[in-house]
């Protein structure tokens, strides 16, 4: 699957857990429901955007069964089971 805002990055969703995935224009989020009204942010990715391309991200990994692993030089992100 690649993503919308940033078409030339493709995500390798290896894990068997059931999630959502969000995107907007500089960043990507992993969410699970956590009750009838919210939802829950397993793993998040923020891009910097210079010039169209992305010069930098930053993971955050807030689940204990799952997180996200960044391949700059490839545009990748690997989902997988912890």
């Amino acid at each position: 699957m690649n993503l919308t805002y940033l078409p030339n990055w493709k995500v390798d969703n290896q894990s068997q857990k059931q999630f959502v995935i969000q995107e907007d224009s500089n960043s990507m989020s992993l969410v699970s429901p956590i009750n009838d009204y919210a939802m829950g942010i397993l793993s998040q990715v923020h891009f910097t955007i210079q010039n169209g391309e992305v010069i930098n991200t930053t993971v955050e990994n807030n689940s204990e069964s799952l997180k996200m692993e960044i391949n700059e030089a490839c545009s990748q992100i690997t989902i997988i089971d912890i």
